[in-house]
């Protein structure tokens, strides 16, 4: 099940290594993101192929999401049967696949399990816990993930595997290089990268913090590149709308990942709310600051390979001051080494979910 960028990454090699082991993959879209560059470009370059069904979810409030998942993949699974389910992360439609596979009584195998930001008030950790407490699998990312996952109970099911993103990262890093330009960013590097899509950060309600992101990245040395969301167009159009001018900032529509991966392996700094590209940013050596009020990758924090700026904390030209660049190698090797999806299969077999070869 997949509909959010991280989703798609995270199947090409997990599905070569099913395949590999005799297992019949299908895949399912919901129907999430419908802007041609955050769907059906990452389909392709990642020859991800036609899915077996397309929800057509789209987007709306919580419940709203949710249900419709629930409602269409019920029937999708029905029609399918399949031997066990896997979602990852921590999207509604993780917490829609974990109840509508557990109600059919179908195994469940949730990946990036055990991330924990404490705070319940957000839906994405709500969905996490829920959907591990679901699953029949949990597919740990990191130690302090299966760690969790024991205090909660879970250690029966769970697992260490590493992180399925490094998996992608590590293959296609090589092929980016190789691919078709990149939007011309107006700038030769040095440069540095900014993306922000999350609502607590772009929302035309809070454009006071938006405004404040991008006027600390206008008033760098290094220009910015930043390929704006769709979903953060309303909010950019008010800012603008008052007179608000970032010329240190290059505006661009979004990049596919290929193009991506080329970007971050030449920009200084990332500033970024997501937490896949704070993790790619990390493993291409990048220095890194992350947008986030509660994240749940405390241990790049903690080993000091990237810094945090939430909304209330210190400013951010005293937490820039704190970035350093990353040793790649050793960030790459902490999360798993590119091979978490080898590391789950062999799990699932031990567990009679996959057949023993």
């Amino acid at each position: 099940m997949v509909g959010a960028r991280p989703q798609y990454l995270q199947v090409p090699l997990l599905r070569r290594e099913l395949q590999a082991a005799g297992v019949s993959h299908h895949w399912v879209h919901t129907g999430q993101h419908y802007d041609r560059a955050l769907a059906d470009d990452l389909i392709d370059e990642l020859e991800l192929g036609t899915p077996f069904a397309n929800l057509g979810v789209g987007s709306g409030r919580h419940g709203a999401m949710t249900g419709r998942t629930m409602e269409r993949l019920e029937d999708c699974l029905i029609g399918m049967r399949p031997d066990f389910v896997i979602a990852d992360g921590d999207t509604n439609s993780t917490l829609a696949t974990a109840l509508v596979a557990t109600k059919l009584h179908i195994p469940f195998v949730h990946l990036e399990s055990g991330l924990r930001d404490w705070d319940r008030r957000r839906p994405e950790e709500l969905n996490r816990v829920l959907a591990d407490h679901a699953a029949d699998v949990c597919l740990a990312p990191i130690p302090r993930a299966l760690a969790n996952l024991s205090r909660e109970g879970l250690s029966d099911r769970s697992a260490l595997v590493g992180d399925f993103l490094l998996d992608a990262f590590v293959e296609f890093r090589q092929r980016s290089m190789a691919a078709a330009d990149v939007p011309d960013p107006g700038v030769q590097p040095p440069f540095n990268i900014l993306t922000l899509h999350r609502p607590e950060n772009t929302d035309v309600h809070e454009c006071e913090r938006f405004d404040q992101v991008l006027s600390f990245v206008n008033s760098l040395d290094v220009p910015a590149i930043y390929p704006v969301h769709p979903r953060v167009r309303p909010a950019l159009n008010e800012l603008h709308a008052r007179g608000q001018r970032y010329p240190q900032v290059q505006f661009i529509e979004p990049v596919t990942y290929l193009q991506m991966l080329r970007l971050l392996g030449q920009a200084e700094a990332v500033f970024t709310d997501s937490g896949g590209l704070s993790r790619e940013a990390v493993w291409s050596g990048a220095k890194c600051m992350m947008f986030f009020d509660f994240d749940s990758w405390h241990d790049m924090l903690d080993l000091g390979w990237a810094v945090n700026a939430p909304r209330h904390g210190a400013p951010l030209d005293e937490i820039y001051r704190g970035l350093r660049r990353p040793p790649g190698n050793e960030a790459i090797e902490y999360f798993g080494g590119g091979r978490a999806s080898a590391n789950a299969v062999a799990e699932l077999r031990k567990r009679g979910l996959v057949d023993a070869v």
